[in-house]
C-alpha cells in the first residue's frame, strides 16, 4: 500500500511541476500584451486596431489557460486515484471481515449441527411406552422397598456398585447412609433416582419400589419430579439468571413464598442487598457455605409448594461449619416433619441425634442396619468403628 501511494505521488509531482512551469511560460505573453496595450492604447485607437488587438488578447488568454486546465485535471486524477485506492483497501478489509465472520458462523453452525445430531439420535435414559403415570399425590406415604438389588454403572461389567441390597424403609423414617469413601452410599441414592439401573443376578427377581409402585414402571423424569433431592454440589442456572429463577426453577411458587423461605434460611437480608428476588445471581453473590444453604432453601420451597414426602440428602452439610450444620438439621427436622428422609452423612456424629436407623455400607453391600444410638455403644459394630476412626 505504501509503495503504491509513493508511486502515485511521484508520478503526480513530476507531472504537476512541468505543468506549473508551462503555466507560467504561457501567461508571460499575456502579461506582456497587457503592458503593451496599456502603453500604446492611444496608437491602437487612432489606427483602428482595437478589434484585432482584442482577438489577439483572446488567443493569448486561451493559450495561457491550457496548462492550468491540464494541472487541474491532473489534480482531479490524483484525488480519484487516492479515492480508488482507499476504496479498494476498505473493500479488502470488508472482505476480510466477511470471511472471518463467515468462518465463525460455519464453526457455530457446526456446533449447532452436532447438538441437533445429539438431540435427535441419542436415546433417552429409558424409552418405554409402558411407563405409567402415577397418581398425582404419589408418593403420598414414603415407603421404600429395595429387595435383592444388584447394580453396576456398566451393564457389561462384573464390578458391582451395589451388591445384594435388601432393605425396607418405612414411611416417615430417617435413614443415614454411612461408610468409607467408595462404599456405595451415593450409588444407593442414584439407584432410588433411577440414575443407576439394577441388573438381574442369578435369575433372582429384584424389587425396587416406592409406595408399592415399581420404579421401572415410571419414567425417570416423573420419578425425579416427585422426589426432593439436595445434591452435595449445589447447581445453579446459567449466568444472568435471578435469585428467584434459581430458587424456584419451575416457577410454581409465589414471591411471598420465596421470601418466607429465604427469611427462614437467614438469606433474605443478603438477597435484598443484591437487588431482591429479581437481582442477578452471579458467582460472587454467594459464599461456598451460602450456596449450600441456598440449595437447601430450594428443597424447603419445593416441600412447601408441592408437599412431596420423600427427601434425599447427599452430604448436604459438607461445606458448613458445625453450628450452621446443626441449624440446617433443625430446619430440615421442622420443615420435613413426617417425611421419609434418606441422607448420605458427612459427619457421623450427627447420626444419633437426627436419624432413626443407620445403614452402614462397605464395598457396595449393606453390612449393618440398626439404631445408631445402640450401635454406637457396641464396640464391635461397624458404626462404632466409624465413630472411633474420626475420634
Amino acid at each position: 500500500m505504501i509503495l503504491i501511494l509513493w508511486l502515485i505521488q511521484r508520478f503526480y509531482l513530476r507531472t504537476s511541476r512541468q505543468l506549473r512551469l508551462l503555466d507560467l511560460e504561457c501567461k508571460s505573453p499575456l502579461y506582456t500584451h497587457f503592458l503593451d496595450t496599456s502603453r500604446g492604447i492611444a496608437t491602437i485607437r487612432a489606427l483602428g486596431w482595437t478589434g484585432e488587438n482584442i482577438k489577439h488578447n483572446l488567443r493569448l488568454l486561451n493559450q495561457s489557460q491550457r496548462p492550468m486546465y491540464l494541472l487541474s485535471m491532473v489534480q482531479r486524477w490524483l484525488y480519484l486515484t487516492l479515492n480508488v485506492v482507499v476504496a479498494v483497501t476498505a473493500t479488502a478489509l470488508s472482505l476480510s471481515d466477511i470471511v472471518r465472520f463467515y468462518a465463525a458462523l460455519e464453526t457455530s453452525i457446526g456446533a449447532v449441527a452436532r447438538l441437533r445430531n445429539f438431540a435427535t439420535k441419542t436415546g433417552t435414559e429409558r424409552v418405554s411406552h409402558d411407563d405409567a403415570e402415577p397418581d398425582e399425590l404419589w408418593p403420598s406415604k414414603g415407603d421404600i422397598e429395595v429387595r435383592r438389588v444388584w447394580a453396576t454403572y456398566d451393564g457389561a461389567s462384573e464390578e458391582y456398585a451395589l451388591q445384594g441390597i435388601d432393605v425396607s424403609i418405612r414411611a416417615g423414617e430417617r435413614i443415614a447412609l454411612c461408610g468409607r469413601t467408595g462404599s456405595g452410599k451415593s450409588s444407593f441414592l442414584l439407584l432410588l433416582l433411577s440414575l443407576l439401573q439394577p441388573v438381574q443376578k442369578d435369575d433372582a427377581q429384584y424389587t425396587l419400589s416406592i409406595d408399592g409402585v415399581p420404579l421401572s414402571s415410571i419414567s425417570p423424569q416423573t420419578l425425579r419430579e416427585r422426589l426432593i433431592t439436595v445434591p452435595q454440589d449445589p447447581v445453579f442456572l446459567p449466568k444472568g439468571s435471578t435469585f428467584k429463577d434459581n430458587l424456584d426453577p419451575l416457577g410454581v411458587a409465589t414471591t411471598e413464598q420465596c421470601r418466607q423461605v429465604l427469611q427462614a434460611m437467614n438469606l433474605w437480608t443478603m438477597v435484598q442487598s443484591q437487588g431482591g428476588l429479581g437481582g442477578v445471581l452471579s458467582e460472587s453473590s454467594l459464599s461456598h457455605g451460602q450456596r449450600q444453604i441456598f440449595n437447601i432453601a430450594r428443597a424447603v420451597l419445593k416441600r412447601r409448594t408441592t408437599g412431596r414426602s420423600i427427601l434425599f440428602l447427599d452430604e448436604f452439610t459438607s461445606s458448613l461449619d458445625a453450628d450452621t450444620e446443626r441449624d440446617m438439621l433443625a430446619m430440615v427436622d421442622r420443615e420435613f416433619a413426617g417425611c421419609t428422609i434418606v441422607m448420605v452423612v458427612h459427619r457421623v456424629q450427627i447420626v444419633s441425634e437426627f436419624c432413626d436407623r443407620v445403614f452402614v455400607l462397605d464395598r457396595g453391600r449393606i453390612v449393618e442396619v440398626g439404631d445408631p444410638r445402640i450401635l454406637a455403644r457396641v464396640d464391635e459394630t461397624w458404626f462404632a468403628s466409624l465413630l472411633a476412626a474420626i475420634g
